[in-house]
């Protein structure tokens, strides 16, 4: 047998019944059959829809269910909405479910207290996320892993973000791989890690490096003889003192895809940017 309760928070509870009353007399039933349903007293929908006793949080979900209805609906909390299409579902875990109907429990000043926590580890939490991604710039122009029809290489490039463990600290641009001609290290559509190289720099003969010949860039592992390809099918690319080849910058690796930082979690660096940096 169910238990009912007294309730401690009147406004709430009597809130509660008529939605428990509106929602038995939407679906067609009387208190009795509701009260077959649940396996309880008829009294005790009575009372409940009166607001002279509320049924005891952890039967909610029982109610719900007889009712054809969500703890959001008896709670008439609007279903969260969000920026990217999906599926519209109101059923919520068991573990929210228990946490929604505590919260609901409670009084106006504890519910704002659990309001103003939450609100601080969120911060908490968003400031840590601050210190481990970094922002990159990724250039829209693609390193030729074959051979480049050319263009110029007038990018300012765009702001990326990523997640600090999973990338070289020495990067300092991306690129995306175009071609197969450095197969089987790189792929066709690999992002690479670029790192600038001083003037006092040099990229020593066997090191993978991002040039630019003419208004064409590659990616290509350097050698005295010419920039070579890792795919055998490809010949090397061979200048004479009259050619202009610049160095970019040395490869250091590919960027794993998961080392891209997700949508929400970009928003949630820029909010803490914003308070951190002001």
């Amino acid at each position: 047998m169910r238990k009912t309760v007294k309730s401690s928070n009147p406004d709430e509870i009597f809130a509660i019944c008529q939605r428990i009353k509106y929602y038995r007399e939407k679906k067609g039933i009387e208190q009795k059959q509701l009260a077959s349903i649940l396996d309880i007293h008829p009294n005790a929908i009575s009372n409940w829809e009166n607001g002279r006793s509320r049924p005891d949080m952890s039967f909610l979900p029982a109610i719900c269910d007889a009712l054809d209805i969500s703890l959001l609906d008896l709670f008439d909390i609007p279903a969260p909405v969000t920026s990217e299409p999906q599926t519209v579902t109101t059923k919520l875990s068991a573990d929210d479910e228990a946490l929604l109907t505590n919260y609901h429990m409670l009084s106006k000043g504890h519910q704002s207290s659990i309001i103003t926590m939450i609100d601080k580890l969120k911060e908490v939490e968003e400031d840590e996320l601050y210190y481990s991604i970094t922002e990159e710039t990724k250039f829209s122009k693609e390193l030729a892993a074959g051979f480049d029809p050319g263009c110029e290489f007038d990018d300012k490039g765009e702001t990326v973000y990523l997640y600090k463990n999973m990338v070289n600290p020495r990067m300092d641009c991306i690129f995306r791989v175009n071609g197969d001609s450095m197969e089987p290290d790189f792929h066709n559509g690999d992002h690479v890690m670029v790192q600038r190289l001083t003037q006092q720099a040099e990229l020593n003969p066997g090191e993978i490096g991002a040039f630019i010949f003419g208004n064409e860039t590659y990616i290509k592992q350097y050698q005295k003889s010419g920039l070579r390809s890792l795919n055998k099918k490809y010949k090397v690319m061979k200048f004479t003192e009259d050619d202009s080849v610049y160095i970019i910058g040395r490869v250091l690796g590919i960027i794993p895809e998961e080392a891209f930082v997700s949508f929400e979690d970009s928003q949630r660096y820029e909010r803490a940017k914003k308070r951190i940096e002001g």
